[in-house]
C-alpha cells in the first residue's frame, strides 16, 4: 500500500511540516526536524488552510495583520517556499485543479479577492471577483475535477 502524505499546520505563529502516515495509515511518522515556521513571529497567523495537487505538492495560506500569505512545500525541495503575500484582507480558502493550478480567494474591504498560480509558477495580481455588495464572512472555493471554479459567498442582501 502506498504511503500517504499530509501537511500539519498550527496556528499563532504558523507552523507547517509533512508527516506521512505508515502503510497501514494507522500511525503517523514526523519527520526530523520537526515544523517549519512559516509565518513571522511577529505577526500572528490564523485561518489557515491547506490544497494538495497530485504531484503531493502542498500549499498553505493564512491571514495576518498585513494580508493573505501563500507558502507551498515541493517534494523535490522537501521543504516551504518563501511566504508571499497575495493581498490585503482574511478568511482565505485555497484548492488545486488537476492540472496543478492553484487558487486562492479572500475576503478583500468587503469584496471576494482571488489570485492564481499555475503548477510550478508564482502567484498572479489579485483581482477582484465579486459584485458591488459587500461581502460578509470568508469565501468558500471547490475546484472539480475538469478544473472549473466554484467560489460561494454571502453579500449585503443575505443571498449566496
Amino acid at each position: 500500500m502506498r504511503r500517504r502524505a499530509a501537511l500539519v499546520v498550527l496556528s499563532a505563529v504558523l507552523l507547517a511540516g509533512v508527516a506521512r502516515t505508515t502503510a497501514n495509515a494507522v500511525t503517523w511518522e514526523w519527520p526530523t526536524g520537526s515544523a517549519t515556521e512559516l509565518s513571522a513571529q511577529t505577526q500572528d497567523a490564523y485561518g489557515p488552510r491547506i490544497a494538495a495537487a497530485a504531484d503531493d505538492t502542498f500549499t498553505a495560506v493564512w491571514a495576518t495583520a498585513t494580508g493573505v500569505e501563500a507558502g507551498t512545500w515541493t517534494r523535490a525541495k522537501n521543504d516551504f517556499s518563501v511566504p508571499v503575500k497575495l493581498g490585503a484582507g482574511t478568511g482565505p480558502s485555497v484548492a488545486v485543479a488537476p492540472d496543478g493550478t492553484t487558487t486562492v480567494v479572500w475576503l478583500g474591504n468587503h469584496l471576494v479577492v482571488a489570485s492564481t498560480r499555475d503548477q510550478g509558477g508564482t502567484f498572479g495580481s489579485a483581482i477582484t471577483i465579486s459584485g458591488l455588495d459587500s461581502v460578509h464572512g470568508p469565501p468558500s472555493l471547490a475546484v472539480g475535477n475538469d478544473g472549473a471554479i466554484a467560489v460561494a459567498y454571502r453579500t449585503d442582501s443575505g443571498a449566496l
